[in-house]
């Protein structure tokens, strides 16, 4: 009787955490999608030419292409991947938003700070996903749909927005986005479930 208390009480936590990181999944490609998405339309409405664009889309990627093993390491030392993903959320955040008051030099050196920060997300995102717990990376398929389903969302949506109230809302945007999930996120505290939830109750 108590042990199938506790596996239903542990069930519903697993559950309810699965609705929040499809939350974050949702927010966190809905973002990519308000910059990603329309940087390069972004820079041909600033009169770059094919090779300029080119050439900050490589540095974007280079800069993506070290990220990784350098924020895999702050992330095994820290312990904390939700820590380390809130940060550097916030930090593009903070980057991105004010984008349309960049001269060039501050947008080509944003443009390498998103890449740098950008890239490991993804993987920081899914290893804090699937060692929440058994359940919870069972279900990874489910959470990362929504991230899908946002990402469509907002690029079918914001093309109009762009025509009707131009880029600077557009870019502002993407600051609402980020302080939504940051400050969904900050309190939330799944990390803290993840030794109960990992017992093989599943």
């Amino acid at each position: 009787m108590v042990n199938n208390l506790i596996k239903k009480v542990k069930s519903n936590n697993s559950y309810k955490i699965i609705a929040e990181f499809s939350f974050l999944q949702f927010f966190f490609w809905s973002s990519w999608a308000v910059y990603g998405a329309y940087l390069v339309y972004y820079l041909s409405d600033l009169g770059y030419s094919n090779m300029r664009i080119g050439t900050l889309m490589s540095l974007r990627t280079f800069m993506g292409l070290i990220a990784p093993p350098i924020v895999g390491y702050i992330c095994d030392r820290l312990e904390n991947r939700k820590m380390v993903f809130i940060i550097s959320m916030s930090l593009m955040g903070l980057v991105i938003t004010p984008l349309t008051f960049y001269g060039d030099l501050m947008l080509a050196i944003s443009i390498g700070i998103v890449g740098f920060l950008w890239e490991p997300q993804q993987s920081v995102l899914d290893s804090w996903i699937l060692e929440t717990s058994v359940h919870t990376a069972h279900n990874y398929g489910f959470m990362r749909a929504w991230g899908s389903i946002g990402f469509a969302i907002i690029v079918a949506v914001f093309g109009q927005v762009i025509d009707k109230f131009g880029w600077r809302v557009h870019f502002l945007s993407y600051g609402v986005i980020i302080f939504i999930v940051v400050i969904d996120f900050i309190d939330r505290k799944p990390d803290g479930l993840a030794l109960w939830m990992n017992a093989d109750i599943f």
